[in-house]
């Protein structure tokens, strides 16, 4: 049987793995091998009973009913010991104690909340996750589920491309198709006749929307966009381009027309070539007998101002045949071998 010293010991259920000790008035508690509250008071308070246990060598406190208070006897209980700090201390280490018996911390499981499963890993060939595509893997898309004619899907960092299909929407103007996207075939707001901006597409590639195009303004003195003219500024035209001797070109308000009211029609036998005269008496203009499909020969120009070819002809050149046709001036044609040299 364990005896006490003449000092009050409580012995304390170890919490948590920690033995805790109090220093009281007269007091000391100090952790206990069989995990159960003793109180061994110096002497018996009236109502209080120590009783010592045979099996296993130790003492149990009890006490009275009449007194109100519990059988320290049991686990998680406690007996008075009339020593308030005392009371205090271990009725909150039982309290403590007793909470940690009667209740059992669940175990959770990590993985038991991730209802999703592993994040997704782009590159490892198969689509998981929010993935539109992975490797060769498109989840049974294909270039007719996005509204193509046929073709092929790319994956791109796991995102699907549609460059590589064939229809309307694949960024590349194709058959009949107006447009595709940003492919406009080359058009852009300059040669569809605008000054500058943007084009657009019709969603249905049909048509070349130039709705962001900015139209050329007519009297800035410079041509834009489909003016024909905007004067002074007439390009390269004047009244002889147009077919006329002389004179000079307007335009017409609205820029889109150029106007030859104040141009006069050539006048043939003024020896300048003007207008639609082919010739006018010497002034051939850049014309020749060979720009006309001769090989040699001199032009000539009629009255009415019109080309005379009559001085041009077809002859053999060096080292052609002399056998049916005279060779060109400069050449003798060699009998015996029908050539001209």
């Amino acid at each position: 049987m364990r005896t006490h010293s003449r000092s009050r010991t409580a012995r304390v259920r170890d919490i948590g793995g920690a033995a805790i000790s109090l220093l009281a008035s007269g007091c000391t508690i100090e952790p206990a091998g069989n995990n159960i509250l003793e109180t061994a008071p110096t002497g018996n308070p009236t109502g209080m009973q120590t009783t010592a246990n045979a099996d296993d060598g130790t003492e149990s406190t009890t006490t009275d009913e009449s007194t109100g208070q519990h059988d320290g006897s049991g686990p998680g209980t406690t007996g008075a010991t009339g020593n308030p700090t005392l009371d205090s201390a271990t009725d909150s280490a039982t309290d403590s104690t007793a909470g940690s018996d009667a209740t059992t911390s669940p175990t959770t499981d990590p993985s038991s909340d991730d209802d999703t499963g592993p994040p997704a890993m782009c590159g490892n060939g198969v689509v998981e996750g929010d993935e539109p595509c992975d490797g060769n893997d498109f989840a049974g898309m294909t270039c007719t589920s996005f509204d193509f004619d046929g073709g092929s899907l790319t994956c791109t960092s796991c995102q699907i491309q549609t460059t590589s299909c064939i229809g309307c929407g694949n960024a590349k103007k194709e058959g009949s198709e107006a447009c595709d996207k940003t492919d406009y075939g080359g058009a852009t707001c300059m040669t569809l006749g605008f000054v500058s901006g943007s084009l657009s597409c019709q969603a249905d590639c049909s048509a070349i929307i130039t709705d962001s195009c900015i139209a050329p303004v007519c009297g800035d003195e410079t041509i834009n966009g489909m003016e024909a003219c905007d004067p002074p500024d007439f390009g390269t035209k004047t009244c002889v381009t147009e077919g006329f001797g002389t004179g000079d070109l307007a335009c017409s308000d609205d820029c889109m027309a150029i106007v030859t009211d104040d141009c006069q029609p050539p006048v043939c036998g003024d020896d300048l070539k003007n207008g639609v005269e082919p010739c006018d008496n010497e002034d051939f203009g850049t014309a020749t007998c060979m720009s006309e499909g001769f090989d040699a020969g001199d032009l000539t120009c009629t009255d009415m101002c019109m080309l005379d070819t009559s001085g041009c002809l077809t002859c053999a050149k060096a080292n052609e045949s002399c056998a049916s046709e005279q060779c060109c001036p400069g050449l003798t044609c060699i009998g015996f071998i029908n050539l001209c040299a």
